[in-house]
């Protein structure tokens, strides 16, 4: 659980970073478009084992 809260406290400060001026459009446009992915990714790992136990449960 400790790692999940330290990818998502670099996911927070990326999020910010990218908000700084300076950074190209396209390039900001791009990052966020992969903190998006990511984001994705982290929040269905949990829900995948989630539904992993739930099935040995019934199995």
């Amino acid at each position: 659980m400790k790692e999940r809260w330290q990818q998502l406290d670099l996911l927070i400060l990326t999020a910010g970073a990218i908000q700084r001026p300076g950074l190209e459009p396209r390039v900001r446009s791009e990052v966020s478009s992969l903190l998006q992915l990511l984001l994705k990714e982290c929040s269905a790992v949990p829900a995948k084992a989630r539904e992993a136990d739930h099935e040995q449960d019934h199995a």
